[in-house]
């Protein structure tokens, strides 16, 4: 279909519409409106990284360790993803470039604008697809506390046998840290050797075993009665058994302990 009005009613009174429509035409023709990026179109961004950062960071320069010579492109991979996290904050807090004047505001807000929703969607992904925090291995610390548990042994001290873990922002518990050597596992055998020798019987009669019983009026000795923050409160026969601090620490000092008083 033409734009343009038929010949025969090309008149003067249709001279201004085609001159509109002419005017329509060449604005198309020189200013082309860019097509919108689909959801996981970054190489605008990169030819932004290109254009202004490549100076301070190519691969000679590599100011701060970053080199954007060939930035990756596939933010759903988590090493390139915290890449582009990292040029993204900068960006965001006027740091990169170091003049923001190398960088026009419209280019910096589309690379915000671009960089944004790509990443929090390629990080949602991940989160749904692994979860939060990505299965790893224990560090020596929770390996010692599981042998703890499962053999019972309270005692038990098996931390020194392991290999200090790697740390990671501060935590010995981050994932990407945990890797698994072979001297690490040769080390979690002998730890648990080492445990099952101890929770192992070494005769056939055990050990007899102790028992102590204390009273009431005997345990917790640093804490006090009635009032304090650390008050403790003793019964008789159902009732409350009122005791102040100085008639406690006499019954303490004589070891006259009543075997009735319950500590309530």
């Amino acid at each position: 279909m033409s734009f343009f009005p038929p010949k025969e009613y090309a008149t003067r009174n249709t001279v201004l519409p085609r001159r509109a429509f002419s005017t329509m035409l060449l604005a198309c023709v020189f200013f082309t409106v860019p097509g919108v990026c689909s959801a996981d179109d970054i190489s605008p961004v990169v030819e932004i990284v290109k254009t202004h950062c490549i100076e301070c960071h190519s691969a000679e320069t590599k100011e701060g360790g970053l080199d954007l010579t060939s930035p990756g492109t596939n933010v759903k991979d988590s090493l390139q993803r915290a890449q582009w996290i990292h040029i993204y904050d900068r960006v965001r807090k006027n740091e990169m470039p170091p003049d923001p004047q190398q960088l026009p505001e419209a280019q910096r807000d589309q690379m915000l604008q671009t960089l944004e929703p790509l990443l929090h969607d390629a990080d949602m992904a991940e989160v749904m697809a692994n979860g939060r925090g990505p299965m790893r291995r224990v560090n020596r610390d929770e390996f010692a506390q599981n042998l703890r548990d499962l053999l019972q042994l309270p005692d038990l001290n098996v931390r020194e046998i392991l290999p200090e873990d790697r740390v990671g922002h501060h935590f010995n518990k981050t994932t990407a840290m945990l890797d698994l050597s072979r001297v690490q596992l040769m080390a979690f055998l002998d730890a648990t050797e080492s445990a099952l020798s101890q929770a192992t019987a070494s005769g056939m009669t055990p050990p007899p075993a102790a028992k102590h019983r204390f009273l009431a009026t005997q345990m917790f000795q640093e804490a006090e009665t009635f009032g304090n923050r650390e008050a403790m409160f003793y019964a008789k026969n159902n009732q409350l058994l009122p005791l102040n601090g100085g008639e406690l620490a006499e019954l303490r000092r004589t070891n006259q302990h009543d075997p009735e008083a319950e500590l309530a």
